[in-house]
């Protein structure tokens, strides 16, 4: 672990990165996701719902994002989807690990450090701190 990085677990990494590497459908609304919720954390990791407050947002490909704390990359993903470019910052590796998984093919770029240290000089139409 770096200085740059913190560690924060659930203890639910190890299946999720096992969920997310079985799934064809790693979308925001994945029926297969959301049937693997038998718990708090699964659910934290994979409801739909969660995605429910950035609904009344109009993201666009004009729109540059930042996900601080992106854990598995649920916010991100969502963004992402509508168009947005993402830049999902997560303090824990493993749990980039996860949102690189999740997010795989869309335009989101995981990076696993802390706000503290984050520099990016392009700058953001939109800031999110969800959960963290």
């Amino acid at each position: 672990m770096s200085s740059s990085e913190i560690t924060w677990r659930d203890g639910a990494e190890d299946r999720m990165k096992s969920i997310f590497l079985s799934s064809d459908d790693r979308s925001s609304a994945s029926d297969f996701l959301a049937s693997h919720i038998t718990d708090w954390p699964s659910r934290y990791h994979l409801d739909r719902r969660r995605t429910n407050i950035l609904r009344p947002i109009n993201f666009d490909k004009s729109m540059r994002v930042l996900d601080v704390g992106a854990g598995t990359g649920v916010m991100s993903r969502y963004a992402a989807e509508r168009g947005a470019e993402v830049v999902a910052l997560e303090g824990d590796s493993m749990r980039a690990e996860l949102a690189s998984l999740r997010c795989e093919g869309l335009n989101v770029d995981v990076r696993c450090g802390i706000v503290n240290d984050f520099d990016d000089s392009e700058g953001f139409d939109l800031i999110l701190v969800i959960g963290v």
